[in-house]
């Protein structure tokens, strides 16, 4: 950026000194820096279905599980007498249900040989009648004692739904990425109550989450590349690649800016990185070629008022009205011709760390903007 001081003397002992920066042709890069959280692309939430208390533990932070591995166990002691008595009252159900079709057989046989001795004349239908009642009133009693067993056995099948639920497993295979209870807590079945453990399915490969300014995301794609850092390495430099755009604006509480959700696939061979850890990301976003740039030091710079008063330059031009709906932002540069300063209109465009894309304005690429103005001491030759 070339750069120049005009120095103009305004008494004995001391001078203005403008310094000032070239408007020039070239690039813009906006470079995009933001902050964000890695996570597991697959991690899963273990909680208890049951309340109890820790009684041990299987797995910790870093252990590698696999699908159905046991990681903690609930104390079972009243669900053990649960069972045992759910089974003792299968039993006596069964016991009931083997004594009612035994009846119903012995009714059976009754009723067929009443049947033959009331076919031959020997006893009264009275008898084959009550015969054939009793066969009823046992066939009745069978499918009760059905029934009763059958609920009888429904309840050992939920007692021992339960038992197993004091077994905690792992849902898939994958690293234990965070324990959150010891031996001897006490947990609750509850939505609120926090997961147990949590199970990325594989740390290899991550994903990362930032949110990007709305006039950041033009010119970031699908497959772009991008670097970030961790403060855990700050010697060293990850690499990702950007894997979706929200398309959507992000529902960002108390921020006034609106922001885009970006999705930055992380390969994570070595397995340095850990879910959770904050990032700060850094990334290329739009990008003109061949334009007039402004310096930025020439945008953030406004004449002194002690300096304008000085040079008898008190009366200062607001910025000139344009037409609003023109793209861009109105700003105002200053020139000095080594009289007075000149303020000059300019509305402006894409920004980086060093210049602005000048849309339109009465300014050149080779202009001269003022930067800085300040009395200094004179030199003595």
């Amino acid at each position: 950026m070339a750069a120049a001081s005009v120095a103009w003397e305004l008494r004995g002992s001391t001078e203005l000194v403008v310094t000032t920066a070239e408007v020039s042709t070239g690039t813009i890069e906006r470079r995009i820096v933001a902050s964000g959280t890695l996570a597991a692309i697959v991690a899963v939430e273990v909680r208890t279905q049951v309340s109890g208390t820790i009684e041990s533990l299987n797995a910790d932070f870093n252990s590698v599980v696999t699908a159905g591995q046991v990681l903690a166990r609930l104390g079972a002691a009243s669900v053990d007498a649960q069972l045992r008595e759910a089974e003792a009252e299968r039993s006596a159900a069964e016991a009931d249900l083997s004594g009612a079709e035994t009846a119903a057989g012995d009714a059976r046989a009754k009723l067929s040989r009443a049947g033959a001795l009331a076919a031959a004349k020997m006893i009264p239908g009275a008898d084959f009648d009550a015969a054939k009642a009793t066969l009823v009133e046992a066939t009745a009693d069978v499918a009760a004692a059905e029934s009763a067993a059958a609920r009888a056995s429904a309840a050992v099948d939920r007692a021992t739904a339960i038992r197993d639920q004091t077994i905690i497993r792992s849902p898939i295979d994958g690293i234990v990425v965070s324990r959150n209870v010891d031996v001897g807590q006490t947990v609750a079945a509850t939505l609120e109550s926090p997961a147990l453990f949590t199970i990325a399915s594989d740390l290899k490969h991550m994903r990362l989450k930032i949110d990007v300014d709305q006039v950041d995301v033009d010119g970031v794609h699908p497959g772009d590349a991008v670097t970030f850092e961790v403060a855990a390495y700050s010697s060293q430099t990850f690499r990702g690649t950007v894997a979706e755009l929200g398309l959507q604006p992000a529902a960002t509480a108390g921020a006034t800016a609106v922001k885009h959700t970006m999705m930055i696939d992380v390969a994570n061979v070595d397995e340095k990185l850990r879910p959770g850890q904050r990032v700060t990301v850094k990334f290329n976003g739009s990008r003109h070629d061949n334009v007039v740039r402004i310096p930025n030091s020439a945008l953030s710079f406004r004449p002194p008022a002690d300096i304008l008063t000085a040079i008898a330059e008190t009366e200062v031009p607001a910025i000139d009205a344009e037409d609003p709906a023109a793209a861009g932002e109105l700003r105002q540069v200053w020139e000095y011709d080594g009289k007075q300063f000149i303020g000059i209109t300019v509305r402006t465009g894409l920004s980086d760390d060093m210049w602005t894309e000048l849309m339109s304005g009465s300014v050149n690429a080779g202009d001269f903007l003022a930067t800085r103005a300040a009395f200094e001491r004179r030199s003595r030759d």
